[in-house]
């Protein structure tokens, strides 16, 4: 995902991941440290990360996936 460099105005601008996690409906996924490919996916933030390590990823970018239905912070569901 790339960045778009307007913290400097104030503003951040977070990656959408929405394409990216599509095929996941909940659970964990480890992403590569670029944040472009996912390496896992698990019920557990444990086991999502233990499986990317042993995929060759030590320090990927865990997130939590929640399923379409619900609401995410700040957004009513």
């Amino acid at each position: 995902m790339k960045r778009t460099g307007n913290h400097k105005k104030g503003k951040v601008r977070l990656p959408d991941f929405t394409a990216l996690l599509k095929p996941y409906s909940s659970g964990w996924v480890a992403l590569t440290p670029d944040e472009q490919t996912v390496v896992a996916s698990a019920p557990s933030i444990e086991e999502a990360h233990e499986e990317a390590v042993k995929k060759g990823c030590p320090y990927p970018v865990l997130l939590q996936v929640f399923p379409p239905d619900r609401g995410f912070i700040g957004i009513p569901s």
